[in-house]
């Protein structure tokens, strides 16, 4: 059985959808935690998950840089900048936003605030287990889609 994975957060904790290549079959789960999910969910030839992962000590990700550059304008701002990992022990969005903009000059979102739980709960279940590390790859649906699509509009939509 070969299965791909695709998991979102959403207002439960995270949604998991998987589909098995040798029968076309799909499937789906909600997740409390990201420990659930990554406990529960089944081996997976490809495992991608849409929230920042492999955070910077030092300054913005060369991913996202690259995303950016790839996307057209309208499509950039759907790219945010990750925080960096010390961010994460910020107590609230001034205290992120400063430590954020300490290090790579340019503060943090509210979006990415809103994220932050989300992005800690999965950065905490990756640090402990390198073997995880090595399965889970962060994906962007809008590159994903891009991508799919021979890098054309989609529907008329500039991607």
């Amino acid at each position: 059985m070969t299965l791909l994975t695709g998991v979102d957060g959403c207002d439960y904790g995270w949604i998991c959808i998987t589909n098995d290549l040798n029968n076309g079959a799909f499937s789906s789960q909600l997740f409390k935690s990201a420990s659930e999910l990554f406990k529960q969910t089944p081996q997976t030839a490809i495992f991608t998950i849409n929230i920042p992962i492999g955070l910077s000590d030092s300054g913005p990700r060369q991913c996202d840089i690259l995303a950016k550059q790839v996307l057209n304008r309208g499509r950039r701002k759907s790219v945010f900048d990750a925080p960096v990992r010390q961010a994460l022990s910020a107590h609230n969005y001034k205290e992120a936003t400063y430590i954020q903009s300490s290090i790579t000059g340019r503060g943090l979102n509210l979006f990415t605030w809103s994220q932050l739980p989300k992005i800690i709960d999965v950065d905490c279940e990756l640090q402990k287990d390198a073997e995880l590390r090595n399965k889970v790859y962060e994906t962007h649906a809008e590159l994903s889609l891009l991508e799919m699509n021979g890098r054309k509009r989609i529907n008329n939509i500039p991607i």
